[in-house]
């Protein structure tokens, strides 16, 4: 819910109280939470503006403009319709997935925006570059398709990376990582991971829990009166502790993102604990006077069209 909501309020329906319901939940929830102050900035969570804008908010709410209108159907289904499926998939399938989705994606756009047609026939351009070039060789005339385009086949290859990318030996020397000369530690995932990054293990962001304990354990016995790491430096320590089992090479950015995923996590849950008798009692209001409300079906949408527009508000996808 915290990371996509919209994936969730897609599949799964929804209403927006009456005015007299929702009103008093409002009222509790901003009188309530309005005056604290933030644990971090020791700012209220209010300001005049605030204030002002969460009164518009109960007008608004109080008039009736807010709640759903009774007894109408704002949801319609509609099937759901999914380019790529790589749930699941190994990391070079996924590769390979989004390498296809990007030409083909790429290939409908363009002809779409800038030529104004719909795109029709295969998705292979190189089919049609070696045409050309065999077109060429016999003195034929190229085809009205591609006789501005410039053929590919005469220009050298591109040193650009798509998705796990190499890095460079001098950054490896840097951060501790050894070249990969013979990889065979670990599942068959982190091996190719690891061989596509040129690296003798697999370089991945902080999940195990062997990995949490050894940052804590490196942050509290080096950093512990420094104001934030020198990631670099941190990231050459955890390297040399690297098994390619439970603990797995890391690069600055790696550590840092989890340095700020901590101190985000032990702010909220410092304010949790220091405000916790009134979210319990906001919690309360708001329990017992949002009854819950039969919601009307939901109404099934004609076949996909690019050409059809929606009225509606709210799309549910059917899974």
């Amino acid at each position: 819910m915290a990371k996509n909501s919209a994936w969730i309020w897609k599949r799964v329906k929804r209403t927006i109280p009456p005015p007299h319901m929702l009103y008093t939940g409002l009222y509790n929830l901003f009188l309530s939470f309005g005056s604290l102050k933030c644990v971090k900035y020791g700012l209220p969570l209010f300001d005049k503006v605030a204030w002002k804008s969460a009164v518009n908010v109960l007008v608004a709410v109080k008039d009736g403009h807010v709640s759903d209108p009774p007894d109408l159907s704002l949801y319609h289904v509609r099937e759901h319709y999914k380019k790529v499926w790589i749930f699941g998939a190994r990391p070079e399938l996924t590769d390979c997935a989004l390498t296809e989705y990007r030409l083909r994606h790429n290939t409908d756009a363009s002809t779409l925006n800038r030529l104004g047609y719909e795109h029709k026939g295969h998705y292979e351009p190189w089919l049609n570059q070696v045409i050309e070039k065999l077109r060429a060789s016999l003195h034929l005339s190229a085809t009205q398709q591609t006789a501005c385009t410039p053929n590919a086949l005469d220009f050298c290859g591109s040193d650009e990376v798509f998705g796990i990318c190499p890095i460079s030996n001098d950054l490896m020397e840097t951060l501790c990582v050894e070249n990969n000369n013979t990889l065979t530690l670990g599942t068959i995932d982190l091996i190719n991971t690891g061989k596509t990054c040129l690296s003798d293990y697999a370089i991945l962001p902080v999940h195990t829990s062997e990995e949490k304990a050894l940052f804590e354990d490196i942050l509290v016995d080096n950093y512990q009166s420094s104001a934030e790491p020198n990631w670099s430096q941190f990231a050459s320590r955890w390297n040399t502790s690297a098994d390619g089992i439970a603990i797995f090479y890391k690069t600055p950015e790696h550590l840092k993102l989890y340095y700020n995923i901590c101190q985000e996590n032990k702010i909220v849950a410092k304010a949790k604990a220091k405000h916790s008798t009134i979210i319990q009692k906001v919690r309360s209001v708001i329990s017992e006077t949002m009854i819950s409300q039969s919601i009307p079906p939901a109404i099934n949408l004609p076949g996909r069209s690019n050409n059809t527009t929606v009225p509606f508000n709210r799309i549910l996808v059917k899974i």
